[in-house]
Order: structure tokens, then C-alpha cells, then sequence
């Protein structure tokens, strides 16, 4: 959870509670001060580690998504069309889909049902460290408003990372993979 350290007052800022090992991750649209990060045991008993890592973007500017990978949500190799649902707001302002494709496998990438502005971006992560670095980002759609987002014709096999990031407001939205085969070499 993230606690607002300059206003007592305010307190709880954020937290995420997901199940099982999955990655937890909060993405928050907040004002400048100071927050203390609290991370504590679920249930259970014995050593647990864990990392911890954050990252700061521009609020409201078209290059801010997230610069870090948590695996929230894994979808494994895509052999069929898939389709997932969400919701983003202020207080959980991106969500991050695992993937991968195999040898002549591609897919079209869809952001739809939007009733406020979410733009969508997809990533490989080469050197595997969990950020965002130059040359990582493959293709992105910040279409404006509640115009569906496209990334389409992605063919390399490989591991990818697709990011639902929030522009503005709170929607629920419709996250749609349809794969499909190819044989070009």
C-alpha cells in the first residue's frame, strides 16, 4: 500500500491485494510530496522475499505510461483469439498484460468499450530487468477519447508485455487478442 506521508489526513493513497504469487503493482496519479511504500504479509508463516521497485511519470502527457513490467495479468502463449476485461482509474491508473507468441504466430491487439480516454502499448522486455529502456517499446495507439485503440500485425515470436494505461477519468474497457497464424519466414 502507498501512504501519504505529508498529509496525515489523507492516509491510504492505494493498495493492491492480488491473489496467489502473482505480481502486485500499484498505479496511482498522485501529487508531489513524500509516500511510504508498505508491504506486508498476506498470510502465513516464514522468510519471504520479495522486490520492491517504483517509478515516477508526468501526469496528463502522452509519453507517461508506466516504466515498469509487474506481471498482474498472464495470459501464457497465445493460441486462440482471447478477449479480457478491466477497469482504470485514479486509483489503479494501468494494468499489465504477459504474453507470447510462438513461431508463425501474430496477433492484433484491440482496446475497446472505453467511456474515457485509455491508450494501449506493447513491449518486449530484451534484457528481462522488469523497465521499460529504450528500444523496448515495439508499437503503441493513443487514440483520443473513447476511440478503440489498435496495435495490429505483431508476427515476432518472442515474449511481450501489453499495457492499459489511463489518459483520463475512470473506464472499464475491453482488452481483445486475435491471434492468428503465419507462415512468412
Amino acid at each position: 500500500m502507498i501512504l501519504d506521508a505529508t498529509d496525515r489526513a489523507n492516509g491510504l493513497v492505494a493498495s493492491s491485494r492480488n491473489g496467489s504469487n502473482f505480481d502486485e503493482s500499484i498505479n496511482v496519479r498522485a501529487n508531489a510530496g513524500t509516500y511510504f511504500a508498505e508491504v506486508s504479509r498476506f498470510s502465513g508463516s516464514g522468510t519471504v522475499t520479495y522486490d520492491l521497485d517504483w517509478s515516477a511519470t508526468t501526469p496528463n502527457s502522452t509519453l507517461d505510461f508506466n516504466n515498469l513490467l509487474p506481471k498482474e495479468f498472464e495470459l501464457g502463449d497465445l493460441s486462440g483469439d482471447i478477449a479480457r476485461t478491466g477497469f482504470i482509474s485514479d486509483k489503479n491508473t494501468a494494468d499489465v498484460y504477459h504474453l507470447s507468441l510462438g513461431s508463425f504466430e501474430g496477433v492484433n491487439i484491440t482496446l475497446s468499450g472505453l467511456s474515457n480516454d485509455a491508450d494501449i502499448r506493447l513491449i518486449r522486455d530484451f534484457n528481462r530487468n522488469g523497465r521499460v529502456e529504450v528500444g523496448e517499446e515495439i508499437a503503441r495507439s493513443i487514440n483520443s477519447g473513447i476511440t478503440s485503440d489498435i496495435i495490429s500485425n505483431i508476427k515476432d515470436a518472442g515474449d511481450y508485455f501489453l499495457q492499459v494505461d489511463q489518459f483520463k477519468g475512470s473506464t472499464n474497457y475491453t482488452l481483445s487478442f486475435d491471434h492468428f497464424t503465419t507462415f512468412d519466414a
